[in-house]
């Protein structure tokens, strides 16, 4: 009885229902915890990233303004179905003039599932685990473009015959000339994950988009950005519009939007979200509004961050 419900549990888990929306294996790791790129309807590709560009476009770092950063974000992933938590911690180096490592960490906290018997007495229960960290390295080539590789290691224990774990590695390329941005992310190129039923491919997924910052006054800067995606293994369409106002470089408002099949990949939303910079201390917040059924709806994600 007990293998048969552990077994229910990795199925909907993977395949999805009509209220918990899971498309693929490990899509988790297409998840950024990035608050600043959740506000911005989860365009990242095309931005020049803060410390979590391991987990956005990591070649853009090579063009950040900052010798390094480091930040942690917390957040609530669909409150209103599998309710998980999400703890993440990332940051970047400069090495010289055009060498950048980056690192991130993205650990996804889910509840308790209680397992009960036929007479509906609970017997045991399980807690899903599911992470993800790694390393890139990102290269400056010429004054406009820059590549960049990520390795990192994922682990998904959804209760299974075994723990799921694969190796996979992520390719970006970054393009900036004046207040132009162009970004392309091949991600999840790696091994199988194997729960102890069988391999599964990551959720293989490409990305590309454009950027543009425009100056109103010496203080006042906006960014917009836009960006596709296409996953490979469901051959579904993704996409993403960002907004970033900026006063004085201390006072930003954000806001955007999400497109994706709610049965294949995340479910559309809106996003808005704010965040203050003072001493090289940042403070953001991003908040989702979907519709009354979609899974997405109330969720959250707060980050703290030190740049230098």
């Amino acid at each position: 009885m007990i293998k048969r419900l552990l077994k229910l549990f990795f199925a909907i888990t993977i395949v999805g229902t009509p209220s918990i929306v899971m498309a693929q294996v490990a899509e988790f790791t297409l998840i950024s915890p990035d608050t600043r790129t959740v506000a911005m309807g989860a365009s990242s590709t095309a931005i020049v990233s803060n410390a979590f560009g391991f987990f956005n476009n990591s070649a853009s770092l090579v063009f950040s303004p900052k010798d390094g950063s480091v930040s942690t974000s917390y957040g609530s992933w669909l409150p209103s179905t599998l309710d998980k938590t999400v703890v993440a911690g990332a940051g970047f180096v400069k090495m010289g003039k055009r060498s950048v490592i980056s690192f991130g960490y993205n650990n996804f906290l889910n509840k308790d599932i209680i397992i009960s018997d036929e007479f509906g007495n609970r017997v045991s229960y399980f807690t899903p685990k599911e992470y993800v960290f790694g390393a890139g390295f990102s290269y400056l080539i010429g004054n406009n473009l820059s590549i960049s590789t990520n390795l990192k290691f994922i682990s998904s224990d959804l209760g299974g015959s075994s723990v799921g774990t694969a190796v996979a590695g992520d390719l970006s390329f970054f393009y900036k000339k004046n207040h132009l941005n162009l970004g392309v992310k091949l991600s999840n190129l790696g091994t199988a994950i194997d729960y102890g039923n069988g391999p599964y491919k990551l959720p293989e997924n490409l990305r590309i988009g454009g950027a543009m910052e425009k100056d109103f006054s010496e203080r006042s800067l906006v960014i917009f950005t836009a960006e596709a995606g296409v996953l490979f293994e469901q051959s579904a369409f993704t996409a993403g519009v960002g907004i970033e106002y900026s006063h004085n470089n201390s006072l930003f408002l954000r806001t955007g939007a999400h497109y994706g099949d709610k049965t294949k990949s995340t479910p559309p939303y809106f996003s808005l979200g704010a965040g203050v910079l003072l001493f090289g201390i940042n403070l953001d917040i991003a908040y989702l509004i979907a519709e009354n059924d979609s899974p997405l709806s109330n969720s959250f994600s707060v980050a703290v961050g030190w740049s230098f």
